[in-house]
């Protein structure tokens, strides 16, 4: 299979935003990037230099939600949905761009500040869905939600924690 089936391509572009344009062109072009990937690189495609290592490792807590990539990509949509509203899996990466690029032109937000917010997130999510909250009449009531595989509860929680959490 890798001598015979492996295809490596390598583009060289002498500006990130090129890079960046390439990256979503393949994307658009039926290689499979997910959201993740592609949200990732466009903050740091924004970043200056020298917050890019930290975003990474914020990014590393959002990757730990679970091993499986299907729940982290269910994470980052129900992030999404406690702040923004509703939005289907297909057009969350365009709706995310269009959204952010509008607050980093505003001063309202930047790729490093909404990777914190995103990395801290992350945390709230996985003491909710790994049911280890603070409080077992919470982590009982998360069990039986996740019995129900009532899924559409999990953004209602992430932002009833995070208020209750930023209220203390």
């Amino acid at each position: 299979v890798l001598c015979h089936r492996v295809v490596l391509v390598l583009v060289s572009a002498r500006e990130e935003d090129a890079a960046n344009d390439i990256f979503e062109t393949l994307n658009d072009r039926g290689l499979s990037l997910s959201t993740l990937d592609l949200l990732r690189n466009f903050l740091l495609s924004r970043a200056n230099e020298q917050d890019r290592e930290e975003i990474v490792r914020w990014w590393g807590d959002v990757f730990s939600v679970s091993a499986k990539l299907a729940q982290v990509q269910t994470f980052l949509r129900h992030h999404w949905i406690t702040r923004h509203g509703d939005v289907k899996s297909r057009g969350l990466y365009k709706e995310m761009k269009t959204v952010l690029l509008n607050e980093f032109q505003r001063g309202a937000s930047d790729p490093k500040r909404f990777s914190l917010e995103l990395s801290s997130s992350a945390n709230v999510y996985s003491d909710l869905i790994g049911r280890r909250t603070d409080s077992e009449a919470l982590n009982d009531d998360l069990d039986a939600v996740a019995e129900l595989n009532a899924t559409a509860v999990w953004p209602v929680a992430l932002a009833a924690v995070e208020k209750h959490d930023a209220a203390s």
